[in-house]
């Protein structure tokens, strides 16, 4: 998605969301348009969780390898889940389209999976 963003370099990008990777955060994140309700305003994402990943995004610079800053995505994480506003496809498409490396939202993905078991 990263390569493919920067070879539009600012113009249009169609993107048609799969199975493996749900594209509804980045969407969100990006404030994309629904090309089948083009009338419709873009949808949000809610503000406690953009908040969440605005704490994501500052603590992910190590891709949550590193100590540190896999405590801080973990408190991040419990404190969603724990209000069930916990939603990994929406944190995980906002962190790609914020340009979070491949390892960045994997680690995450494992974190966000760990918390739901």
């Amino acid at each position: 998605m990263d390569f493919a963003m920067s070879l539009a370099r600012g113009s249009s990008i169609a993107v048609v969301e799969g199975t493996q990777f749900p594209l509804r955060g980045w969407a969100q994140q990006l404030g994309a348009v629904d090309l089948t309700r083009p009338d419709d305003e873009p949808a949000q994402i809610p503000p406690r969780l953009a908040e969440a990943i605005d704490r994501l995004d500052f603590y992910g610079n190590n891709g949550f390898g590193d100590r540190f800053g896999k405590q801080q995505a973990q408190n991040i994480l419990r404190d969603l889940c724990d209000v069930g506003a916990l939603d990994g496809d929406i944190i995980l498409g906002a962190m790609a389209a914020r340009g979070a490396s491949d390892r960045s939202v994997r680690n995450l993905a494992k974190l966000i999976e760990a918390l739901r078991r």
